[in-house]
């Protein structure tokens, strides 16, 4: 690491830990330390062929991104632009792209995408994700279902400790969700909300209050206020937005 790059997080460091910290003020109270923002742009620069491609367009070099009005020179990078373009050209340079673990989004939006993680990049958020459940209470033994969810059986924490986990595919219609949820009766379930949503809106019954699930981990896309009431309401559980 260089000694700017270093000093620069260094400087990054101090303002995060400082009491003032905000995030609405966090680029403002940067661009005033000096802080340069040319690290990040630099390293898509030399490694990433599709980031270089739409910086070169409009004529930006990372040497140019130093401060935070500099950030409005990088362009706009749209999601259809982005999945026309080969997994190969969105990966950094040296990532063998067939050791890495791939995924497509929720399509919520109706336009799904293929994300790409590294081995470690994908044990790191299992761990976070592990973690997070721990601090709401999920407890070793806990039944869970997964609805279309980063699938974690075959991830190492999971082999070394299985937890029993079924697996539900998310094209099922709400009503064999549904269903199959009032049979598993899952302690712990990992949905999109989305999903859950149409399912809850399903339940004219009210048997997900039931089953006795204790802790809803939702992903994968936004969820507002409204959809995490309801999900709220119709299972008697706490729900954590991942």
């Amino acid at each position: 690491m260089s000694q700017g790059v270093f000093l620069g997080l260094k400087k990054i460091a101090r303002v995060v830990s400082s009491p003032k910290f905000k995030a609405a003020t966090a680029l403002p109270l940067l661009a005033e330390l000096g802080v340069t923002f040319d690290i990040r742009a630099q390293h898509a620069w030399e490694n990433v062929p599709y980031y270089r491609r739409l910086m070169e367009e409009v004529g930006v070099r990372p040497y140019g991104i130093r401060c935070a009005k500099d950030l409005s020179r990088i362009p706009v990078s749209h999601k259809r632009q982005r999945q026309r373009v080969p997994l190969e050209d969105k990966m950094a340079r040296g990532v063998d792209l067939k050791r890495c673990v791939q995924s497509r989004t929720s399509c919520s939006t109706g336009q799904p995408d293929l994300v790409a993680r590294t081995w470690w990049e994908e044990h790191v958020l299992l761990l976070h994700r592990m973690r997070m459940g721990i601090q709401v209470g999920a407890r070793p033994g806990y039944l869970s279902v997964n609805v279309g969810m980063q699938d974690t059986r075959r991830a190492l924490p999971h082999r070394l400790s299985p937890p029993p986990i079924t697996l539900l595919d998310p094209y099922l219609g709400p009503e064999e969700i549904l269903r199959e949820l009032v049979r598993v009766r899952p302690d712990f379930i990992r949905a999109r909300p989305n999903i859950l949503d149409l399912v809850v809106l399903a339940d004219t019954g009210k048997q997900l209050r039931s089953i006795g699930t204790k802790i809803v981990f939702c992903g994968a896309e936004a969820m507002t206020a409204v959809t995490r009431r309801r999900i709220e309401q119709a299972f008697g559980a706490l729900v954590v937005d991942v």
